[in-house]
C-alpha cells in the first residue's frame, strides 16, 4: 500500500465442407511403419470429453455444439498446417452410421476422425485423440479453458493453487532498462535499500557474473531467490570511477496493490493495480486512513486489473456493504446456486461513503464482481466503459486417462438477478477514456469526481 503525494459451422453446407482433406495430399513422405488405428478405447477418451464439456457447461442450452466439434476437427493432427478445404468436402460425402458409443451429434467428428486416419495412418491414437479433444475444448470458446495431457495435471494444479500471493521473494528493486544499462530503484525499507543501493544504480553483475546483454527479465530471474539467501551485485555508480560490491539478503517482500489520497475538495481516490491475497487488507488500511480525514467521496479505481483473487474481491466490495450483504451468486450447469455474503472482519468498514467506481474494457473476472455489486446494492454509480463479462469459475475434470479439461463451471450473477458472465457491468455514466486538461487529467475520473461533487450537502 502506498499513499500518492498530494483481454454452426460444422458440415454446414459452404462452411462444413471446409476444414480438412489436403490431408489425401499430404501423405507421409517417407515409408514410415503406419501407428496402429484408434480402437475403441481410445475414441471412448473423445466421448467421454464431450459427456464432460456437457456436464460440466454453465448454462448448457448456451454451449454452440457445431463450434465445439468443428474446432475438435480442426484439432486433428495435421490440419493446422494446411489448407482444410478437401478434407471437409471428403468427409460430408461419407455415409454409413457410427457405431454405438458416438454420441449422434459427433457424428461427423467420428467420420472425421476415420478419414484422419485412413490418409494419415503415421498418426498414432495418443496424438490424434489429444489433438481433437484440445480442439474440443477451444471450441468452447472460452479464453480460460485448456486441455491438460496425462502426467501433467499435477503441474496444471500447482500453477493455479498457487493463487494469486501478495508477496514475492527477493531484494525489492526494480530493474529498469535506460538507454542501453539495467539501473536498479530501491524500494524504500527494502534489503536492497538497507544494504545502501541507490536510485539509478547500474547493475553490472549477478554473482560474479556479467549481466551485459541481458534483458530486464532474465536479470530479475537472477536476483530474486528464497528469503534468507544473499545475493552479490556488481554496482556502477554516478561519480565512482570502479564498480561497487553489495551483498544483499532476500527477503519476503508485500507486492503494493493499493494507492491512495485525498484530491482538493475533500475528495478521496482509491486505486486497485491486481487483487492479490493481500489487497483486501491493504485496501482495509487505506480506507481507514481515508476516513480519518474528512471526505465527502471516494472515487474507486478499478481500471486495467486482470482478473484476480475471487475472494479478495468479495472481501474488497464488503468493506463498501453492510455485514451480511448478499454480493453475488454463482450457478452451475445442474442449476445449483452458491452465494457470497459479506462476512469477512472488515464488512461494513466505509457503508456510509458516497462512492464512484471507475471501470473499463480491462476491468475483467474478480474484478467486475466488485463493481457489480456495489453497483446492485446502490451502494455506487459506476463510471466508465462496459466490462467483458469474463466473469465464471473454472474447474478440472479427470479423463480416466489421467488427462484433463479445464473448463468453466458455473457463472456468476449479481444480487438483483444479472447475469455477469458474459453480459459484464454496464457502466451508470459512459465515458471513454480521453487526457484532458484539468482536475485529474483524465476524462473518466473528471467524471466521477464530478458525479460525486453533485451528491455533496448544499450546506458543509
Amino acid at each position: 500500500m502506498r499513499p500518492i503525494p498530494a483481454l454452426p459451422w460444422l458440415l454446414r453446407p459452404a462452411l462444413a465442407t471446409l476444414l480438412a482433406l489436403t490431408l489425401l495430399a499430404f501423405a507421409p513422405a517417407c515409408a514410415a511403419p503406419p501407428a496402429p488405428a484408434p480402437g475403441e478405447a481410445d475414441l471412448a477418451l473423445v466421448w467421454e470429453a464431450w459427456a464432460q464439456v456437457r456436464q460440466s457447461y454453465p448454462g448448457p442450452a448456451d454451449l454452440e455444439v457445431n463450434a465445439v466439434v468443428g474446432s475438435a476437427i480442426a484439432g486433428l493432427p495435421g490440419l493446422a498446417e494446411t489448407s482444410p478445404y478437401p478434407f471437409l468436402t471428403q468427409v460430408g460425402r461419407l455415409r454409413g452410421q457410427p457405431p454405438v458409443g458416438v454420441p449422434p451429434e459427433l457424428a461427423d467428428l467420428w467420420r472425421a476422425i476415420i478419414l484422419h486416419q485412413q490418409t494419415r495412418p503415421d498418426v498414432i491414437p495418443a496424438e490424434l485423440v489429444a489433438g481433437v479433444i484440445a480442439g474440443m475444448v477451444d471450441g468452447v470458446g472460452d479464453p480460460q479453458a485448456f486441455h491438460v495431457i496425462a502426467g501433467q495435471l499435477q503441474h496444471a494444479r500447482q500453477a493455479l493453487e498457487r493463487g494469486h500471493p501478495g508477496s514475492y521473494q527477493g531484494i525489492g528493486a526494480e530493474v529498469r532498462p535506460d538507454a542501453g544499462y539495467l539501473r536498479l530503484y530501491p524500494v524504500p525499507d527494502s534489503p536492497a535499500q538497507q544494504a545502501g543501493l541507490l536510485p539509478g544504480d547500474v547493475l553490472l553483475g549477478v554473482d560474479g557474473q556479467s549481466v551485459a546483454g541481458q534483458d530486464a527479465g532474465q536479470v530479475i530471474d537472477q536476483v530474486r531467490g528464497p528469503a534468507g539467501t544473499g545475493v552479490q551485485l556488481t554496482i556502477g555508480r554516478a561519480g565512482q570511477s570502479s564498480p561497487l560490491e553489495y551483498r544483499v539478503t532476500r527477503a519476503e517482500l508485500p507486492v503494493d496493490t493499493v494507492s491512495y489520497q485525498v484530491t482538493p475538495g475533500n475528495m478521496g481516490y482509491l486505486a486497485v493495480d491486481q487483487l492479490l491475497d493481500n489487497t483486501g487488507q491493504q485496501t482495509a488500511q487505506a480506507l481507514e486512513e481515508l476516513l480519518g480525514q474528512p471526505l465527502d467521496g471516494l472515487i474507486l479505481d478499478l481500471r486495467a486489473i486482470p482478473g484476480g483473487s475471487t475472494a479478495v474481491a468479495l472481501e474488497m466490495a464488503g468493506q463498501f456493504l453492510s455485514p451480511g450483504s448478499l454480493m453475488m451468486y454463482e450457478v452451475d450447469g445442474s442449476g445449483q446456486r452458491k452465494d457470497w455474503t459479506a462476512t469477512h472482519a472488515s464488512a461494513g468498514l466505509a457503508v456510509g461513503l458516497a462512492l464512484a467506481v471507475v471501470v473499463d474494457e480491462n476491468t475483467v473476472g474478480a474484478a467486475e464482481i466488485v463493481a457489480a455489486a456495489l453497483q446492485d446494492a446502490g451502494r455506487a454509480s459506476v463510471i466508465g466503459v462496459a466490462t467483458p463479462g469474463q466473469a465464471v469459475t473454472y474447474d478440472f475434470t479427470v479423463l480416466r486417462n489421467g488427462s484433463a479439461l479445464y473448463l468453466p463451471v458455473s457463472r456468476w450473477h449479481t444480487p438483483s438477478g444479472r447475469r455477469l458472465s458474459g453480459a459484464g457491468v454496464r457502466p451508470d455514466v459512459e465515458v471513454s477514456r480521453q487526457p484532458e486538461s484539468g482536475g485529474f487529467g483524465e476524462s473518466q475520473l473528471n467524471r466521477a469526481y464530478q458525479h460525486l461533487d453533485e451528491q455533496r450537502p448544499v450546506a458543509r
